[in-house]
């Protein structure tokens, strides 16, 4: 029999030789810094060195040049952006906070308080957005009249409520301070909370944010009625928080609404930080407030105007009121749940196994500790049913138009109308798109796929950083176990069981609503480390771990983002979905929006073109997406279904069944993206045939990446 303290030194020295392994596996470019010298390490990361450029820029400026020539310019951009957010989070203030009254809701402090109510006002915002859509009424006007309303006669309210926080000043002392200092981890996350505004406050540049999250909203507003489009699948998505962005448009434009999900990131760092103190151990509620918001998805969330940051915090919302319910048996928790949990499925499919989670988890705890089993149905059904009710908006909305109430999903049982919008070949082309990340669905690669997805995280389309590899193994050293541990594995295992299914896409964006439950536990296990340090080598080894682990949660900020591109080699191996440069320049007018848009957006100058220079009532075929934000004339993707019987003529000298599919279309222009036009070439298609160029095409506009051409009438 093994004797119990050899068990724990054992264990314990293992999960010191893991760190330090993950440590040095991880990090190899780092020792590239030695092997190639700072210069060149620095020539071979153009995010460092353009950071290096910008600096020697800002510090010695030409004579004749202003140091910041466009500071009005950001200045003004960055105080309208505010104004309007301050706006709008006031309004879902005093919706959330009447919405809680109804449901007749205490809570501990003012912070959890304010983080429900912003959770419920957003939502409500959303619904009241939906229900000037239905009614044909969603235009900026009437949108931008229901926030300035909400928030007149929420200041009162908020000033009451700011009031009161001065009164509690020793909360926020004890929320915020240390024994008198801020410690080393509220440095690292008030770094990273900076790193995160910055991105936040420059203009928007990232593909889905450009694509749907922003474009959509506008497209509403502009036709004051919700908008379904054949050409674009994800029109019929749970639109929730694309409605709350809609918002942020009206009040301050695409800047506001990446304010507003800067907000979740904010919000979830607090009720990260109360999860924590209530579930676990108050000493690494701080600890895993660090963890979480420097992991480098999560961070780059902060920064754009996508939505899984919003899904995350209703469904921690909805885990912790779950939670509060189970143990106080108070029906107000139960409410809460219920609606959050709502609010999660109207903002993302992906939501539905999180809710089905929290469901189960719900009754069983509840049959666990009552031993009733109809009492635990009821609730379990009863938080099912309120969650349902408030999402099934938009699932009947995509039921009505597609046949499919989540829509693409589940296309094989539920399948499309009309056949113009979805079919066979258009479901097989985006589970081709799909199988691009992470490794095929073997037995051994699914085995390592924590490994795999943490090591060679550019196949992920994300980076969750070494963290969470390195620290969950000191799970297993059974020292202050909190009760509640057992419920975040259990949870985390089976949302990463779905994530791994052929259900799911291997994207790490789609792991972000279980991040915080991640940095709970790996807060704990690194804690369980640093005690079994102190034990095995004396407070010199508890006090290195915990130094280490702070500089890998520096190191997960950029500009060190390259240190995780493990498998980079040239131009493949890049990581997305990640902050590889800070945007300060463009935020503090050192260069123009503009300048800084057609840099960092390919189509941006092309399609300011286009919308100067061609007819209002002009319709593009386009071969490059992620840029519908910044377009505002008719477009059909060339990847639509659709449009695929114009695209997809596969012989030469078939000029004429070409024009034809294009009239049918009413095609007048064709945007071709250069890098593009070879693949098209390669498979001998008609659209791009040069005797059919020269023939029925006139061009109108060329730059680095981009052709237009106009069609010439046969």
């Amino acid at each position: 029999m093994v004797h119990p303290d050899f068990q724990r030194r054992s264990l314990g020295w293992f999960c010191f030789i893991w760190i330090a392994a993950i440590s040095a596996i991880y990090y190899k470019r780092l020792w590239q810094i030695f092997s190639l010298g700072i210069k060149n390490w620095i020539a071979d990361n153009p995010s460092i060195e353009r950071l290096a450029r910008s600096l020697r820029a800002f510090s010695a400026p030409e004579l004749a040049q202003p140091v910041l020539p466009y500071s009005g310019e950001a200045l003004s951009r960055m105080f309208n952006a505010a104004l309007g957010f301050v706006i709008i989070f006031i309004a879902a203030q005093t919706l959330g906070a009447s919405i809680c009254s109804l449901l007749h809701c205490q809570f501990d402090n003012h912070v959890e308080k304010m983080i429900y109510r912003a959770g419920a006002g957003f939502g409500a915002l959303a619904y009241l957005s939906l229900g000037l859509a239905a009614t044909g009424n969603y235009h900026p006007a009437e949108a931008r009249l229901l926030i300035l309303v909400a928030a007149t006669f929420g200041v009162l309210l908020f000033l009451r409520h700011l009031c009161q926080l001065k009164v509690h000043n020793i909360h926020w002392k004890r929320l915020v301070v240390i024994n008198g200092q801020i410690s080393p981890w509220q440095w690292a996350i008030l770094l990273a909370i900076a790193i995160a505004l910055i991105g936040a406050l420059a203009p928007e540049t990232e593909y889905d944010a450009l694509w749907y999250h922003l474009w959509l909203p506008r497209l509403w507003l502009e036709k004051g009625s919700p908008v379904d489009l054949l050409t674009e699948y994800v029109s019929l998505y749970p639109m929730t928080w694309e409605l709350v962005f809609g918002a942020g448009l009206t009040m301050g434009g695409a800047i506001t609404a990446k304010l507003v999900n800067f907000s979740c990131l904010i919000l979830s760092l607090l009720m990260l930080y109360h999860m924590t103190r209530r579930h676990g151990h108050a000493s690494t509620a701080w600890m895993a407030s660090a963890i979480w918001i420097t992991t480098p998805t999560v961070l780059w969330e902060g920064t754009t105007a996508y939505n899984d940051l919003a899904l995350g915090l209703y469904l921690m919302l909805t885990f912790d009121a779950t939670s509060r319910y189970t143990e106080s048996r108070e029906r107000q928790w139960l409410l809460l749940a219920g609606l959050n949990a709502g609010f999660a499925l109207g903002v993302k499919h992906l939501a539905g196994i999180g809710v089905l989670l929290i469901v189960v988890g719900l009754g069983l705890k509840q049959w666990l500790t009552t031993r009733q089993l109809k009492s635990a149905l009821l609730s379990a059904m009863t938080l099912a049913a309120i969650a349902f009710t408030v999402a099934s908006p938009w699932y009947h909305r995509s039921w009505r138009a597609s046949g499919n109430p989540v829509f693409p999903e589940f296309y094989s049982i539920f399948g499309a109308k009309p056949p113009q919008r979805w079919d066979a070949i258009t479901e097989r082309e985006l589970g081709e798109f799909k199988a691009r990340f992470g490794r095929p669905r073997t037995f051994s690669n699914l085995v390592a796929l924590p490994w795999d997805m943490t090591i060679h995280a550019s196949r992920y389309g994300g980076d969750l950083g070494p963290l969470y590899l390195m620290f969950l193994p000191g799970l297993l050293l059974r020292r202050n176990r909190a009760l509640f541990t057992p419920w975040l594995i259990g949870f985390v295992l089976l949302f990463l069981l779905f994530w791994a299914s052929p259900l799911s896409s291997f994207q790490i964006r789609f792991l972000i609503p279980i991040t915080p439950v991640l940095s709970m536990l790996a807060a704990e296990g690194a804690a369980r480390v640093q005690q079994t340090a102190r034990v095995l080598t004396g407070e010199i080894g508890k006090r290195l771990l915990t130094v280490a682990l702070l500089v890998f949660c520096l190191l997960n900020l950029p500009p060190f983002t390259s240190l995780h591109e493990y498998d980079r080699q040239g131009s493949n191996g890049w990581l997305t979905h990640v902050i590889h440069t800070v945007p300060i320049g463009v935020v503090l007018g050192k260069e123009s929006e503009a300048a800084y848009l057609a840099r960092t957006v390919p189509s941006y100058e092309a399609w300011q073109y286009i919308d100067t220079q061609l007819p209002l009532d002009c319709r593009l075929l386009t071969f490059r997406g992620g840029d519908h934000f910044y377009s505002h004339r008719q477009r059909i993707p060339a990847d639509a279904t659709i449009a695929r019987s114009a695209v997809w003529i596969p012989q030469r000298n078939q000029e004429a069944q070409l024009l034809k599919q294009l009239g049918l279309l009413g095609i007048t222009h064709i945007l071709f993206d250069k890098k593009g036009m070879a693949e098209l070439v390669e498979n001998n298609l008609a659209i791009v045939q040069p005797e059919v160029i020269f023939k029925w095409y006139a061009k109108e506009y060329e730059d680095e990446n981009f052709l237009l051409y106009r069609l010439v009438q046969p």
